[in-house]
């Protein structure tokens, strides 16, 4: 990837830090107390799938006992997305909400991870589906939980708040 294009997706992603940081300082939700001295991380890396990438993880709790991470992705060439990543303690927390929501979510349009591993972005059918009602007994199962959604590249802009506003519901849904 340019190195100019690199600079320019990085402050992309410092914004919808920014964005996130507002969202999470207007109190609408009810967030871990780690997430208020969480300060982010943004990453980049050549090969994901064989493109560039840069992800940005805010607000993010990643340990051995738990995972709870809103990761905001850009992937060369395809699109951004933002993902709601829950493991271990933080799923075994939130995912009654979850599955009590499943309504709420497929009206809104979220995928659910079908794939088995969290480590995985794309929106191929082995990887993500659109969640419905019928999820509800997969997930009670799964050892994690990935809500996503994405934007095309064109809509680049909207970013920021797309991901501000995608978190809040998601807090919404699956904390409160």
């Amino acid at each position: 990837m340019p190195k100019e294009a690199y600079r320019k997706i990085h402050l992309l992603l410092q914004e919808t830090k920014l964005s996130l940081q507002q969202q999470m300082s207007a109190g609408q939700a009810s967030l871990p107390e780690a997430f208020m001295s969480d300060q982010g991380k943004i990453s980049k890396g050549e090969n994901y799938h064989g493109l560039p990438y840069q992800m940005l993880d805010f607000p993010a709790i990643f340990s051995k006992e738990s995972i709870f991470a809103f990761r905001t992705m850009f992937w060369w060439g395809n699109f951004f997305s933002v993902t709601l990543h829950l493991q271990g303690e933080a799923l075994k927390k939130y995912r009654k909400n979850i599955c009590a929501h499943i309504n709420e979510l497929s009206s809104e349009g979220f995928f659910v991870s079908t794939g088995p591993t969290p480590w995985e972005y794309h929106y191929e059918s082995e990887n993500y589906k659109l969640i419905d009602i019928e999820d509800v007994a997969r997930l009670a199962q799964e050892n994690f939980i990935k809500l996503s959604k994405k934007i095309e590249l064109e809509n680049w802009a909207q970013l920021p708040f797309f991901a501000a506003s995608q978190f809040q519901m998601l807090m919404q849904l699956a904390i409160s």
